[in-house]
């Protein structure tokens, strides 16, 4: 049995390197889709509330519902804070492309995260 085990050891490092690959590949995907996601409906926020006249009652009334209903439909994820930091997340980063350039050299260095925040943040204390 010792024997069995021994020589599989080579195989079983190669698949595990290989399902960790898949997993940090998929991983990336996922990160640069909810990136673009989220730059998006910030997008979509400031441009609608730049077609409104009353900004102050924008923020407080038309987040507080998008929030509810994207909520209701889609679970977690947009509250009316987080809608308000996707908003600044575009207003922060208008170009896209500049976004995803400095989170793709802050992925090499921060390691592979789900938050899209904290990869910025860390993109942010690297320079």
């Amino acid at each position: 049995m010792d024997e069995v085990l021994h020589t599989t050891d080579g195989l079983y490092s190669q698949v595990a390197e290989l399902i960790q690959g898949a997993r940090k590949q998929v991983a990336t995907q996922v990160n640069s889709a909810l990136l673009a996601t989220y730059w998006n409906v910030g997008r979509l926020i400031v441009e609608d509330e730049q077609k409104s006249a009353h900004r102050a009652e924008y923020g407080k009334q038309v987040l507080q519902t998008l929030s509810k209903r994207l909520t209701k439909e889609f679970g977690k994820g947009f509250s009316r804070p987080n809608l308000h930091w996707m908003r600044e997340l575009y207003i922060k980063y208008p170009k896209y492309q500049t976004l995803s350039n400095k989170l793709s050299w802050s992925h090499e260095r921060c390691g592979n995260d789900a938050e899209v925040e904290r990869m910025i943040r860390c993109s942010e204390e690297r320079g």
